[in-house]
């Protein structure tokens, strides 16, 4: 009897040992979990700040001689550090595809084949790449004003290489017509070198030639990651716009943010489209279903309640989805994976592509097609 007490209450030390150590592992893990929680709180607080930052300085920055102007170009710097923000959430903050962001910022000048996208498949440090998406926004406004894309005959080449501790990225633009040097650099200029020289610590070379600029940027390795193998193919190209299919269309609006959602509705009464709302949760959306809608643009998450009853409710009802959101769009719920998605901020024109693809032809559109 004592000798199987004796072998019971070492065995039960034994036990309490293993069971301190494991509780002591475990406690250790939560505090690990803990920090790292901490850590990528402080790391979203830093990024955000950052980007208000930056807004703010264009925005206070950016010359006002004429409204209209002004708001164009304070619109089109903030989409290209959206479109490179995109990118990075796309790949959960890994780095920015290279390719992808050239082709993104030029998207709304491709037509046809005059411009030439080509280069090593590179992945742009998160810290850098909406300095470099600036960079090429501004290349691209300039281009579009006065170089090769303002003229349907232009044609434009980016490529770019890496050599010794440096990637080269080549500016090429050839017009159909003479090109002189500015006399003073403009504010778009002076972003670039800001972008270039102070965020990333390279160099701007600018040769005017009488066919068009050609612009070196030679900018640190350390910026960038050579990837094995080649670059993934690029985004969905845009579909075409068809305002007839819009025109006139019910379309319900779900988005809990008073802002974005008069933004949305403007853009869809410029296309000439009736606004159904907007409706700041899915409950208050749920009365407008007894009327006729013909289209939905549901943000995925209002007020931290998640949209996709209501849009199964729209789905049954054979009424088509285009979700809204500010995370990548790989987080959509499986059962509505053949919805589109746009990323906010969402761009009028993208809007409309949306929905023309989402929307069948109308009879007037099927008479003018």
């Amino acid at each position: 009897m004592f000798v199987d007490l004796y072998t019971k209450t070492r065995a039960l030390a034994r036990m309490n040992d293993e069971l301190e150590q494991r509780v002591a592992e475990r406690t250790a893990q939560l505090e690990a979990a803990i920090q790292r929680q901490e850590l990528l709180a402080r790391e979203v607080d830093h990024r955000a700040r950052n980007a208000l930052a930056v807004i703010q300085s264009i925005v206070a920055l950016t010359p006002a001689e004429d409204s209209a102007r002004f708001a164009e170009a304070v619109k089109g710097r903030i989409r290209a550090m959206a479109m490179a923000h995109n990118l990075l959430s796309e790949s959960r903050w890994r780095g920015a595809d290279l390719l992808n962001l050239v082709n993104d910022e030029l998207a709304p000048y491709a037509e046809g084949d005059r411009i030439a996208v080509s280069g090593l498949p590179v992945s742009i440090a998160p810290t850098v790449a909406q300095n470099l998406a600036l960079a090429l926004h501004e290349l691209a406004t300039n281009a579009a004003k006065y170089g090769a894309l303002s003229k349907a005959e232009g044609r434009l080449s980016v490529t770019w290489r890496a050599e010794n501790d440096e990637l080269l990225i080549e500016w090429l633009e050839q017009c159909p017509h003479d090109v002189t040097r500015p006399s003073k650099a403009g504010f778009g200029s002076k972003v670039i070198e800001v972008s270039v020289k102070g965020q990333l610590g390279g160099q701007v070379i600018r040769e005017w030639r009488p066919q068009g600029l050609r612009c070196t940027l030679r900018l640190p390795m350390t910026h960038f990651t050579l990837r094995a193998a080649p670059a993934g193919a690029s985004a969905e190209e845009r579909s075409d716009i068809d305002p007839m299919r819009i025109r006139s269309r019910n379309i319900l609006v779900v988005e809990d943010e008073p802002l974005i959602a008069m933004m949305t509705s403007r853009n869809l009464r410029d296309l000439d489209a009736v606004v159904v709302g907007p409706f700041t949760t899915p409950g208050e959306a749920r009365a407008a279903l007894s009327g006729r809608i013909d289209a939905a643009l549901l943000d995925i998450n209002v007020g931290g309640e998640f949209v996709y009853e209501l849009a199964w409710d729209l789905d049954r009802r054979g009424v088509p989805i285009v979700f809204v959101t500010g995370y990548h769009a790989g987080g959509v719920d499986p059962r509505f994976a053949g919805a589109p998605v746009l990323t906010k901020p969402v761009d009028r024109d993208d809007l409309a592509a949306a929905l023309t693809r989402v929307l069948a032809p109308t009879a007037a559109s099927r008479v003018s097609a």
